[in-house]
């Protein structure tokens, strides 16, 4: 019970930063639009940061995986 509280904690963690990643990734569009240079920067370091979390999420997923398949079998 505590591995599927887990694994969907973390899955509504992933879903938040792939929203937030969305939202960035429109703000970078209409900076380059718009050519504000400062903005491009500080939106690419924050989508750089935010691409890190997704990965990091994405491998708790995979031990979360592994641990809920040993629990089950």
């Amino acid at each position: 019970l505590e591995d599927k509280k887990l694994i969907h904690k973390h899955i509504e963690q992933l879903q938040d930063y792939e929203q937030k990643k969305l939202q960035l990734t429109n703000e970078l569009f209409l900076a380059k639009v718009e050519k504000k240079n400062d903005d491009i920067e500080n939106i690419n370091e924050k989508l750089t940061e935010l691409i890190h979390n997704i990965n990091e999420i994405l491998e708790e997923l995979r031990y979360d995986q592994e641990d809920f398949i040993q629990i089950e079998t």
